[in-house]
């Protein structure tokens, strides 16, 4: 069993809430992962969708033969979530990737805030059936998170560590 060090910057979990092929799935990244299925089963959406936390410009991101408009709906239908948890030298932080849906060309917004992944507060669950929160209620939950807005340049610098940077994935080594 290989020791994970605690206050390195990782990737440790990734929640899909109605995006890509998912209603809902939760991958936990601290251990080894593997993944198999058929055609159309989601491997290639979660591997792509890692590009989100580790990419800062949309149209920097490789998306196989797909356009962007075609992989931004695939993505970013009504409500819905991509959110990774990443722990920091000074704590948990996570980044969420919330879609806007077709009013807004499926563009998304991205947020980040300290503390750890709670999965039930981006879907909803009645009689086995699963709902993405709505914009509001997802929103007014970031709030009470105090999560900020992320531009481009706050998540270039996210990425690379630089400036005040809450999480540092992937340090810059040389400009």
């Amino acid at each position: 069993m290989t020791q994970i060090d605690s206050s390195r910057p990782e990737l440790r979990k990734v929640l899909f809430v109605n995006s890509g092929n998912f209603h809902l799935a939760e991958l936990d990244l601290r251990q080894p992962t593997h993944m198999h299925g058929g055609n159309n089963a989601g491997k290639t959406t979660i591997v792509n969708a890692l590009q989100f936390a580790f990419i800062d410009k949309f149209g920097s991101m490789v998306w196989d033969e797909h356009g962007s408009p075609e992989t931004r709906q695939h993505y970013f239908k009504q409500f819905s979530s991509i959110v990774f948890e990443v722990n920091t030298p000074s704590g948990f932080q996570c980044l969420v990737i919330h879609g806007l849906g077709p009013g807004s060309a499926f563009k998304y917004e991205r947020w980040v805030y300290s503390g750890s992944l709670e999965p039930s507060k981006y879907y909803s669950e009645n009689k086995g059936v699963i709902s993405p929160v709505d914009t509001a209620d997802l929103k007014l939950y970031l709030a009470g998170m105090d999560a900020r807005k992320l531009n481009e340049k706050d998540v270039e610098k996210w990425v690379s560590g630089r400036g005040e940077s809450p999480f540092s994935v992937a340090p810059l080594k040389r400009a």
